[in-house]
């Protein structure tokens, strides 16, 4: 896996200075962990973006539909569609009960405080990655592998999209590969 020969990487280039505190296998769940945050991190940043944007359509949607305006158009240019009156009333109704029931915006919310999370997690991984060395990196470890567990616990609710997830792993991966390549 691409992750694990970034990490057989760093290892060979930290060779030569001082032991680390954390052992191969913390460094390998520290390195493991950074990704995963960072992932998640931009995962939900873009499902902020997919909700708020399906909520924007199913609200216009909802207006058109339901706006006076647009059924006395239509009957007044198709006069034997006056059924369509009833159909436009049903198709807001179901729109404006979609909108309702799929909390968008609720999860959108959620998701923005779950990417500044998730970011603010992948930004202490990075430290302790670049202080492994000192005396205190396997407690802190510890630490925010117990805080990754809560932020990941809140998450339960909302959207997996593992194409999404997938793609976000993917870049970011390919960032820290063209960092250590460099």
């Amino acid at each position: 896996m691409l992750a694990s020969s970034i990490v057989t990487e760093h290892h060979k280039a930290m060779a030569t200075l001082d032991h680390p505190a954390l052992s191969d296998f913390e460094q390998t769940r520290l390195w493991e962990s950074l990704i995963g945050a960072e992932t998640r991190s931009q995962y939900f940043a873009v499902l902020v973006q997919r909700l708020r944007i399906r909520q924007r359509w199913l609200t216009v949607g909802s207006l058109v539909l339901s706006s006076g305006a647009a059924i006395a158009l239509l009957t007044s240019v198709l006069p034997a569609y006056g059924w369509a009156k009833g159909l436009l009333a049903l198709a807001s109704a179901m729109l404006s009960a979609i909108s309702l029931v799929s909390s968008n915006e609720k999860n959108a919310i959620e998701s923005a405080d779950l990417s500044y999370r998730w970011q603010s997690l992948g930004f202490q991984y990075q430290q302790l990655w670049s202080n492994m060395y000192a005396e205190e990196a396997s407690e802190t470890l510890q630490r925010l592998q117990e805080e990754e567990a809560k932020v990941s616990k809140s998450s339960t609710a909302l959207p997996n999209d593992v194409k999404l997830m997938t793609k976000a792993e993917d870049n970011i991966l390919m960032h820290y590969q063209s960092r250590f390549a460099a």
